[in-house]
């Protein structure tokens, strides 16, 4: 089976606001946050050569039972070991290559959301609906992403909908903010990320260390983040930690731990600095954001279970204190 990796939950992560996002932080995302490994060789291709992808994290399935800052993801997803043949520019025949397209539901929110009122020292609600398009290459222990969002945050990314619709399933706080949510904009963003593994394993048990940089550029997220992603457990995947990796045929029982620290530049973040052509709650954000975060993978059959529990250095001037909280993850895969 060839092996993919860790980008594109760390690109994931990396694009939101806490450890599990940056990414819009570890888009996260997922930790989400969200290393890999590659084969020496290239393989045939199995004849089963696509993957549906279903993604959830939310903190109010952590004990902690909290909602702040990136509190909800969800995500379904398609990737293929077969890029088109307008993708040849960016691939060669020593490379094994991937497309991914998904569509990802994000939402923010302050942190005492049962407050009707606009509450000025934190951050803005907000939801980000979009599209993922992604294309990776990987070539031996090292692989490259690249990664275009395209979507809508405002009142149309029906966010609030979700939110409200969730908890009132589980039972959770009502969200009573949401009308001082951004305004709809369109949110037009690429990232690029580049990353190198290295690993040592015997039969049954593997651990891997794999540093990581990643560079965004839109009106939703323009940063820089690098950072380094380490794992041990049995049977830890040999192409992806936290993301969307190919599902192996042997469908193998996986538990590892996993760690990670990275370090970001923030020039542009909308869900901190509002919206981009019109007038919106905002805070002053911070400029250099920290993370770290530790956490544990458990993956039988199709399903993948992950908990991350992490810090994030405060974002934003008014911000009570760094982030300190859980993230609950959890991935179906199926190849068809």
């Amino acid at each position: 089976m060839r092996k993919l990796a860790i980008l594109w939950s760390l690109i994931s992560v990396l694009s939101a606001p806490t450890f599990a996002e940056n990414y819009d932080d570890l888009k996260d995302k997922k930790v989400q946050i969200e290393s890999f490994r590659f084969s020496d060789k290239i393989e045939s291709a199995s004849e089963k050569d696509k993957q549906l992808i279903i993604g959830i994290m939310n903190d109010s399935l952590t004990p902690q039972m909290t909602d702040r800052h990136l509190t909800s993801e969800l995500k379904i997803g398609y990737m293929s070991e077969k890029l088109p043949s307008f993708f040849d520019w960016y691939t060669d025949e020593y490379s094994e290559n991937y497309y991914i397209v998904t569509l990802t539901q994000q939402i923010y929110t302050p942190e005492d959301i049962e407050n009707p009122e606009l509450i000025e020292e934190d951050r803005p609600y907000a939801g980000w609906t979009h599209l993922t398009f992604a294309i990776a290459k990987n070539s031996g222990s090292d692989l490259q992403m690249t990664v275009l969002d395209f979507g809508v945050i405002g009142e149309k990314s029906f966010a609030a909908d979700t939110q409200i619709w969730l908890h009132e399933l589980i039972g959770s706080d009502d969200p009573n903010g949401w009308e001082h949510q951004l305004n709809d904009e369109i949110g037009i963003n690429l990232t690029h990320a580049r990353a190198r593994n290295f690993r040592v394993e015997d039969e049954r048990f593997a651990a891997d260390i794999t540093p990581y940089v990643i560079g965004s550029i839109g009106n939703v997220n323009t940063s820089v983040t690098t950072g380094v992603m380490a794992r041990f457990g049995m049977n830890v995947p040999d192409d992806n930690v936290l993301g969307f990796e190919p599902v192996n045929e042997e469908d193998q029982t996986r538990l590892y731990g996993f760690a990670t620290i990275n370090a970001s530049y923030v020039a542009r973040d909308i869900f901190l600095d509002g919206n981009t052509f019109s007038d919106s709650h905002s805070v002053e954000k911070n400029n250099f954001v920290g993370r770290a975060a530790v956490g544990v993978a458990y993956k039988y059959g199709n399903f993948e279970f992950s908990y991350a529990y992490g810090i994030t250095s405060e974002q934003f001037k008014t911000q009570d204190g760094p982030n300190f909280g859980g993230q609950f993850f959890i991935n179906y895969k199926k190849r068809f």
